[in-house]
C-alpha cells in the first residue's frame, strides 16, 4: 500500500477494489479491519504519549514518526 500515491484517489480506489481480492482472498471485511487496526494503533498511540515517566522521550518519538507514516496512507 506504501506505493499508492498520496493525492491521487481515483487510483487508490482503484488499488482498494483489487488489494483485498488478490493478497487477502477470504477477508471478509479488509476495508474494516484495516480502519480497525488504525483505531487501535491510534489508541495505543495516545496511550503512550501520556505515559511520562514509564516511556521515554526517543520512544515517543518514534510512536509520533509512526503516526505521521500512518496518517499519509489511510483510506
Amino acid at each position: 500500500m506504501d506505493e499508492l500515491p498520496a493525492g491521487d484517489v481515483e487510483k487508490q480506489q482503484s488499488v482498494m477494489q483489487d488489494f483485498p481480492i488478490r493478497f487477502f482472498p477470504y477477508a471478509t471485511n479488509f476495508k474494516e479491519d484495516i480502519q480497525l487496526a488504525f483505531a487501535f494503533f491510534d489508541a495505543i498511540h495516545k496511550g503512550v504519549q501520556t505515559l511520562n515517566k514509564e516511556v521515554s522521550a526517543a520512544d515517543k518519538a518514534v510512536w509520533s514518526t509512526a503516526s505521521k507514516y500512518l496518517d499519509q496512507r489511510r483510506f
